[in-house]
């Protein structure tokens, strides 16, 4: 048990690497298109409807969608600094 424990936590532990890494770029992005913007306005609620509904219907996974709405409202506030 405990080979397969540590592999697991080893996954988990690349994925959260991976995650962290697009973390940083969508962050780079956001600020690069805000600096692209006539009105200087880099939060817009309406986008972030957009972009969570559209992550609601791609949503596969076991994760439910209230945390990542949660997530996803996070990264476009993080986004505004």
């Amino acid at each position: 048990m405990t080979k397969k424990l540590d592999k697991l936590r080893k996954n988990i532990d690349d994925i959260d690497k991976k995650l962290l890494e697009l973390i940083s770029n969508r962050g780079l992005l956001a600020k690069e298109i805000g600096l692209l913007k006539d009105d200087g306005v880099i939060y817009k609620p309406e986008r972030e409807a957009q972009v969570i509904t559209k992550l609601i219907k791609e949503n596969k996974g076991h994760f439910q969608m209230i945390a990542s709405q949660i997530f996803i409202k996070q990264l476009f506030q993080i986004a505004e600094h």
